[in-house]
């Protein structure tokens, strides 16, 4: 009996997995390091806190590129973008080492060191490729560095969400 439910749970965060899928690949927003935003744990009002902070972040771009004049306001404006989504990381990254317990503290740590390590070599990377191409690429630039950021910002939002919700539970 336990199989058969383990099963089910598997095979209903398999489908919730391909439909966050989906939702990328109909936004046309698909990066190479997207990962799925849902767990068949969370209940709905804790998606929409996780949509919540990516639907923030895009209204102040917008608004950001409704004033735009000139290349460079757009690439101010993307600039921008990118530094949101740094901030964002930084304090949730923050929120969520305050819940953690010790090991999972030093764990967490830890991964983020790597993270950034593997950042700031993919965003090397992006420099330089994107150095040898024409000027017209550089918001192409800033995107994959904002959207490399944004995943791992939505990873530890999600991180932070169930571990939440879990403890909630709990109680």
């Amino acid at each position: 009996m336990a199989k058969l439910i383990a099963t089910k749970i598997f095979f209903i965060g398999l489908l919730l997995i391909i439909a966050g899928c989906c939702r990328y690949v109909n936004k046309k927003e698909i990066a190479p390091t997207d990962y799925p935003r849902y767990s068949p744990l969370l209940d709905a009002t804790e998606y929409i806190k996780i949509d919540e902070l990516e639907k923030r972040i895009n209204d102040i771009e917008s608004e950001c590129m409704s004033k735009i004049k000139t290349d460079t306001d757009v690439i101010s404006c993307k600039i921008k973008n990118q530094m949101y989504w740094d901030r964002s990381m930084n304090d949730i990254y923050s929120q969520l080492m305050e819940q953690l317990p010790e090991n999972a503290k030093q764990s967490l740590e830890a991964s983020q060191s790597e993270w950034n390590i593997y950042k700031n070599s993919y965003f090397n990377y992006l420099d330089i490729f994107y150095s040898s191409l024409d000027n017209i690429w550089v918001t192409s630039n800033i995107n994959y560095k904002t959207a490399t950021i944004k995943n791992r910002t939505i990873e530890l939002k999600h991180n932070l969400t169930l571990y939440k919700y879990i403890h909630k539970l709990n109680r």
